[in-house]
């Protein structure tokens, strides 16, 4: 407590951050923005104020990018600091929180809301057929079908129950396994049908253990670090004997969470075996261009004809952009899969934060729409990114703005895969 507390009067309250910070562009509330934030955990640490309702709400206001960490002079790790706050705020206030999640939840105003375009991601969650353990249980909680205009459907079949025995061990020179991810196997199967047709056709076959679960992201940054600890070390267990040379993921917030798994562990021995682990992980595109060179090899695939280009903007997700600097890896993937024109577009957050998106859904789609309107501006045919939270809140961004032109929201896997027969 005494090194959190020297670290909160390492903010000299210069305002830099109001620069970065999504949330505050969007509101303009001194709360809103880091140094407003750790002014009030100040005051929680030093015992003049108490983690009261107002503060959780304060807390909850954050997209976690750390943009404002980046961005320091005084190398103020604000984000961590904010997180630490939440962990305090998680631990007093968790059963009111659920409880006021589950009290927004009525049949009326279920039935009336256009959710009905996933109906069945509901039933399957009520189902249970998904594992309490998953983070869709936490993406999706109960109240947030009575805000969103379209919900993506659950597969029939995950991706790793639909992945033969010779797909899932680790074969060819380079020994790679693929940590898949709550969206990409429920929500998304069809990124890792796209990405092991690639490693096919490099002659790589990943391991992908079926027990694997969830990265922990959602848990972490609503303030549950006893579960996030318990997923990390599921993870890590399942990964780490194996002789691996990298461990590959295709979703942004995973792999920054896979990323960040020895600042969660206490003990030298557990942080030690966290950061080996965490040390072996990248971005599959990464991957593909640095490491393998795909961009060098290019597909032996029959292209499928088209009459013009298709325009393409790519959205640098915060987890890969801020503190990864994943930037060119993606791009660099994109070039070179034929029949499109890769349009540039500013890096900008779309607002989902994954539990931000769901405690300030309002906030959320107000920092979205900024950033739909420099893609429609653009006037795209696809919008590609390269995490599962991305997709959805984009997939949200084409309903509200209601174009009548047709675009696509995908991951730049599949948009590789749309491109070859």
């Amino acid at each position: 407590m005494l090194d959190y507390k020297k670290a909160l009067k390492q903010c000299i309250k210069c305002g830099a951050c109001m620069s970065v910070c999504p949330v505050y562009q969007a509101t303009r509330m001194e709360t809103d923005v880091a140094r407003g934030k750790l002014a009030v955990l100040q005051e929680v640490a030093s015992g003049k104020l108490g983690l009261t309702s107002s503060v959780s709400e304060i807390l909850s206001r954050c997209l976690s990018c750390g943009a404002c960490a980046e961005i320091c002079a005084n190398n103020v790790q604000s984000d961590i600091l904010i997180q630490y706050g939440r962990q305090q705020d998680f631990l007093k206030h968790k059963p009111a929180l659920s409880q006021s999640l589950l009290k927004t939840v009525t049949p009326e105003n279920l039935s009336r809301n256009v959710m009905i375009q996933g109906g069945a991601l509901l039933e399957k969650l009520l189902c249970k057929q998904i594992p309490e353990s998953r983070g869709l249980h936490m993406r999706f909680p109960l109240s947030c079908f009575t805000q969103r205009s379209i919900i993506p459907q659950i597969s029939m079949t995950s991706f790793l129950k639909d992945c033969q025995p010779e797909e899932k061990r680790a074969a060819g020179d380079i020994r790679v396994g693929f940590f898949v991810g709550c969206g990409t196997n429920y929500l998304f199967p069809e990124t890792g049908r796209a990405l092991l047709d690639i490693l096919k056709e490099v002659g790589i076959a990943p391991f992908i253990p079926e027990e694997q679960g969830c990265c922990g992201l959602m848990a972490y940054t609503s303030g549950d670090r006893k579960r996030a600890v318990a997923l990390a070390k599921r993870t890590i267990d399942l990964f780490f004997d194996q002789g691996l040379d990298y461990i590959i993921t295709a979703c942004a917030s995973c792999f920054a969470q896979l990323k960040a798994f020895p600042k969660i562990f206490e003990t030298e021995p557990e942080r030690r075996q966290a950061e080996r682990f965490s040390e072996k992980v990248m971005d599959v595109t990464s991957f593909l261009i640095d490491v393998v060179g795909y961009d060098k090899l290019g597909s032996t695939r029959q292209q499928v004809p088209k009459d013009s280009p298709i325009r393409v903007v790519y959205h640098d997700p915060c987890h890969l952009r801020i503190k990864q600097k994943v930037m060119e890896a993606p791009r660099r993937f994109l070039r070179i899969i034929p029949g499109i024109e890769l349009v540039d577009l500013p890096a900008h957050c779309c607002g989902h934060g994954g539990t931000f998106n769901l405690s300030n859904f309002s906030l959320s789609m107000q920092i979205l729409d900024r950033r739909m309107s420099e893609i429609e501006e653009l006037q795209p045919d696809k919008i590609v990114t390269g995490c599962i939270g991305c997709l959805m809140q984009f997939q949200e961004g084409i309903q509200r703005i209601k174009t009548k032109k047709r675009i696509e929201v995908l991951h730049p896997l599949v948009l590789w895969k749309q491109q070859y027969l």
